[in-house]
């Protein structure tokens, strides 16, 4: 038994438990520690408190402000020079230890620093290419977020790596949505960062708008100069520039005309398809013409036509190209 004086007027004093109950100054089977708070001229005990769960209204040091409850969890430390062989909780692969408060540890492996995370959705599509100098806006973008380890502070809509709009955020939900209406008619890629508390920052997906030249295809009749103005009546198919294969023009139909199909060069159109997939490639004569696009831009585009004498009759057919 060790008594310690605490003020005036009472003492502490601590002794120790074992399994079997009987009071002794040592044993290798200690179940509990308690602190008897007792009168000093008595000696009968005023209060007895569990050292552990209790600790932080028995005994504090004066030098440090330690309860007994921090100097158990802050001595009881851990090393280990072994790289960890894998990723557990918060410590990456390769972590080692050099006397780290079990504490600690325990609170890296459960509660490890989680950044926030998220989705980017918006209501006009990513999967069809758009037709160049074309402006889409508005589009209605939503953030659908988590939080994990932090409060999320901020989140952030960026177009091309610039901020451009904040997400108001709003402590009941876990999603909101803003309309972004700036010209879009080039090329955008749109994404968000998620920023909480803590400084940890969240890149969602990106959502990339593609705008393109488009294909004109059509008929004209057999008086109609080849040029920008009645090459810009035709029909304007939308294909991604890096597309390969066969692919479908549509459905035209004729009149005794003839069948104009104007691309950009870089398409290198191998053959021209009929409806049955017969190659008609020679009825037609091709030559680079300059087209002054919907942007107001004049690109140069490879055009194709048949010959004003070789003129065609035919409803609903559909047209392809091979790339």
């Amino acid at each position: 038994v060790m008594k310690v004086a605490v003020g005036k007027d009472n003492k502490i004093e601590i002794y120790a438990t074992p399994v079997d109950d009987t009071t002794t100054r040592a044993s290798s089977n200690l179940r509990k520690i308690r602190v008897n708070i007792i009168d000093a001229e008595s000696g009968e005990s005023q209060e007895e408190v569990d050292v552990y769960t209790s600790a932080d209204s028995v005994l504090t040091d004066p030098n440090t402000g330690e309860t007994i409850l921090d100097y158990i969890d802050y001595r009881l430390k851990f090393t280990n020079s072994s790289p960890m062989p894998i990723s557990v909780g918060g410590y990456p692969k390769g972590t080692t230890f050099r006397e780290v408060p079990l504490s600690d540890i325990l609170n890296g492996l459960l509660y490890p620093n989680t950044p926030p995370n998220g989705e980017l959705v918006a209501d006009k599509p990513t999967d069809i290419p758009y037709e160049l100098g074309v402006d889409i806006n508005p589009i209605s973008f939503t953030i659908n977020y988590e939080q994990t380890s932090y409060v999320i502070q901020n989140i952030q809509l960026l177009k091309d790596d610039v901020v451009v709009r904040n997400f108001d955020i709003n402590p009941d939900t876990t999603s909101s949505t803003l309309s972004y209406a700036a010209v879009i008619d080039r090329d955008a890629k749109f994404y968000a960062k998620i920023i909480d508390s803590h400084n940890n920052e969240y890149i969602t997906n990106s959502l990339l708008y593609r705008f393109v030249h488009p294909i004109y295809v059509g008929c004209m009749n057999n008086t109609d100069a080849i040029n920008t103005e009645n090459i810009k009546k035709l029909n304007r198919v939308i294909y991604n520039d890096d597309i390969i294969g066969v692919c479908s023009l549509g459905n035209i139909s004729a009149n005794n005309q003839r069948i104009v199909i104007a691309v950009k060069p870089e398409w290198k159109i191998n053959r021209i398809l009929d409806t049955n997939m017969n190659d008609i490639t020679s009825i037609f004569t091709d030559s680079i013409m300059n087209i002054e696009v919907i942007d107001g831009d004049t690109q140069q585009y490879d055009v194709f036509y048949t010959d004003i004498n070789y003129l065609h009759t035919f409803t609903n057919k559909e047209i392809f190209i091979s790339l």
